[in-house]
């Protein structure tokens, strides 16, 4: 109850559930399993919605919360483990109001702050029709509003605490993050040469504060005694850094920021018929207590999860600085035969090479102005093997042999137990959750047995986007120059050296291998998009490049994809309407490419339901039947093995087939050049 609730320690809804038998918690806050079922056995009930996403309310908002591992009533259903229903407070008939405060910022080191507020009472009261004398009022319209919001530096700290790298050790790790090899030859990480001396223990694990915000409303709007109209909705907003454990040593600064909002909103209409409560047990009727009930309600659920300095600016999350390769045409003594069948002898070009390599922990924008590298720490792993390495550096292998990092690279680990310093959270990732729910059941009182009927609908909606964000450059540099990788040797060029000819070949433009990535760089920087010119990707900055520069066969790149979505398009664009299985593989954008749209999730579940309560002699009942359906709502393949419709021995009648093949076999027929060819037979698998 309430007040039993008010008068725990915790203020967190499966912690006042853990203190019922059968239910297991690992630790405050956490989630529960229910008589030995995974934490998604349990179904959470809110006023009658079911819950997605979050079940935390404001603790002055709830009136009950009740448990049910075992016996669970027909109306509740789609749940192995456990049902928690959650009943909010109704408006009050006086005006009520409270705040609570607490903090322990003075007491000790894990920066608990807590505010929390009710207030409630009638809008609207009118003359009781049932006191003759007229003094008596009822409430027609009432309303409830609660909240609370939190603070805390760290909301699951360790018992026995935790260590940390003494902040002059780990600054000086960031600014000089290598250091020569003892060998002589190339370069260590200085990360692995500090002493328990450089440690610290601390109690609060860094960079995990968690910032809370929960509102709960409800109005009641009752125009007679047996008519009731409640329209009620709840919000809960959490922002957060996850703890990595990896990252906790060297790196706790680049802890991943996780956004997480679920509200709700529902109409409930309840019509009671005949005498109710103390009336209805003088009544002579059979039939006491009746009512029904109709609910309408929407939840929506979204969690972001992003490195907190570059969030949505993609290109930023593996930029490290700006890199110019230069190239140059190698030879080897040969024959050139030429087009009029001349065989001429001189030097061959066999290739273009790496030739040097330079860099710059900035780059210019598109305004002209010289701006830092977004990940300096990571800037600086590069920067000291540009600035130490006695060997010229000639390409990116150099770089990354040194321990440097190229744009996409992350920092080798720490004894392969540590992530180093600087180590950029790469990715960016949606999880996006709507339901849609219609509830309705008949209630009554029919002699000694209590008779409920219920039915509903719900309509789920799942999408999810998630993008290797700092593998975008790893990826653009794979699919710029792709279709230029070819001599032009049916066009060699002719130079006099003196002593000796050379031939010297341009690249081969090879259209049908051309990325649509690399056109539309071209066009970008004002090239024809047959050009051969090498396009070196690393030396433009993060603000060049965008996600529509791409097509979506670019990201997915044969499986090798640095994008997965569903319900989003592949540049985190909510999709708009659905698509069927087939648009997958033929659908196409305006610019001719295969849009590879994936739809959301959208299952259907439905149920209905019968439960009578009653007593014989000393024994209680509780009888009821439930049926369920869930509806993937999602197409599959027919034939496992293929994308199309087949035809079987049975409907292809213009072949003589082997009397061995059954009317149901699979005929497959010679696709190219002899369509009209049979070439086997499949039955089943």
């Amino acid at each position: 109850t309430r007040e039993e609730f008010l008068a725990m320690p915790s203020k967190n809804i499966n912690s006042v559930a853990s203190t019922t038998a059968g239910v297991y918690q690992s630790d405050e806050g956490k989630s529960l399993n229910m008589r030995g079922m995974r934490d998604g056995g349990t179904a959470y009930f809110i006023d009658g919605q079911r819950v997605i996403g979050s079940a935390n309310l404001p603790q002055q908002s709830i009136e009950q919360v009740s448990v049910i591992t075992g016996g669970v009533p027909a109306q509740f259903g789609d749940a192995t483990g456990g049902v928690i229903n959650i009943t909010t407070r109704g408006p009050q008939s006086q005006y009520f109001g409270g705040v609570e405060l607490i903090t322990s910022e003075l007491l000790d080191a894990y920066g608990y702050n807590f505010v929390g507020f009710s207030v409630g009472g009638p809008i609207w009261m009118k003359k009781d029709a049932s006191d003759t004398t007229g003094k008596t009022k009822r409430p027609v319209l009432g309303f409830i509003l609660s909240g609370e919001g939190s603070t805390e530096k760290d909301p699951d700290p360790s018992a026995i605490g935790t260590y940390k790298v003494n902040d002059s050790t780990l600054h000086a790790l960031e600014l000089n993050p290598l250091r020569p090899a003892p060998n002589g030859s190339g370069f260590v990480r200085n990360s692995e040469f500090i002493h328990a001396s450089d440690l610290q223990k601390i109690k609060a694990r860094q960079n995990v504060a968690s910032r809370t915000l929960r509102l709960n409303a409800k109005i009641d709007f009752k125009p007679t005694e047996n008519l009731n109209i409640t329209f009620g909705g709840s919000i809960d907003y959490n922002s957060r850094h996850d703890y990595i454990y990896e990252y906790a040593l060297f790196n706790p600064s680049n802890n991943p920021l996780v956004n997480e909002n679920t509200w709700r909103v529902y109409a409930r209409l309840t019509q009671r018929f005949g005498s109710q409560g103390a009336d209805a047990a003088k009544s002579a009727s059979n039939i006491k207590n009746a009512y029904y009930t109709l609910q309408v309600g929407y939840t929506k659920y979204k969690k972001v999860t992003e490195d907190d300095t570059h969030k949505n600016k993609y290109f930023d999350y593996g930029h490290i600085g700006t890199f110019n390769q230069y190239k140059t045409r190698t030879f080897a003594p040969g024959t050139v035969i030429t087009p009029a069948g001349d065989t001429l002898f001189g030097y061959v070009q066999t290739a273009y090479s790496d030739s040097a390599m330079t860099y710059t922990p900035t780059y210019v924008d598109q305004n002209g102005n010289t701006v830092d590298a977004p990940n300096p720490l990571e800037s600086n792993y590069t920067s000291y093997v540009f600035n130490h390495s006695t060997n010229p550096i000639v390409n990116g292998a150099d770089v990354e042999a040194g321990l440097g990092l190229l744009n996409g690279d992350r920092p080798t680990d720490v004894y392969s137990l540590w992530y180093n310093t600087g180590r950029q959270y790469p990715s960016y990732l949606i999880d996006d959750k709507t339901q849609f729910r219609v509830s309705t059941s008949f209630s009554a009182d029919i002699k000694d047995h209590a008779i409920q009927v219920g039915f509903e609908f719900e309509q789920r909606s799942e999408r999810g986007f998630s993008l290797a964000a700092s593998s975008l450059w790893t990826r653009m540099r794979q699919l710029a120059n792709y279709h230029l990788t070819q001599l032009d040797l049916a066009n060699p060029q002719q130079v006099d050296y003196g002593t000796y000819d050379a031939f010297l070949y341009n690249r081969y433009y090879d259209a049908s291998q051309q990325k649509y990535f690399d056109a539309q760089v071209r066009q970008k920087l004002g090239m024809p998009v047959n050009s051969t010119d090498w396009i070196d990707i690393d030396a433009y900055g993060p603000d060049f490049y965008t996600l529509d520069m791409f097509s979506a066969d670019d990201m997915l790149l044969d499986g090798n994809n640095v994008v997965s979505y569903f319900g989003y398009d592949y540049t985190g664009k909510r999709q708009k309407g659905n698509s069927s299985f087939d648009d997958f593989f033929t659908k196409k954008d305006a610019n001719g490419n295969f849009a590879r749209t994936i739809p959301a999730f959208r299952p259907i579940y439905m149920a209905g339901y019968i439960q009578d309560k009653f007593d014989f002699k000393d024994l209680k009942f509780n009888i009821g039947l439930r049926i369920d359906r869930f509806d993937a709502n999602q197409k599959v393949l027919k034939d496992k093995y293929l994308f199309y419709e087949a035809k079987t021995v049975k409907e292809v009648t213009n072949f003589t087939h082997p009397s061995n093949m059954g009317d149901d076999y699979v005929v497959y027929v010679d696709a190219n050049p002899n369509p009209n060819t049979v070439v086997g037979y499949r039955n089943g698998s």
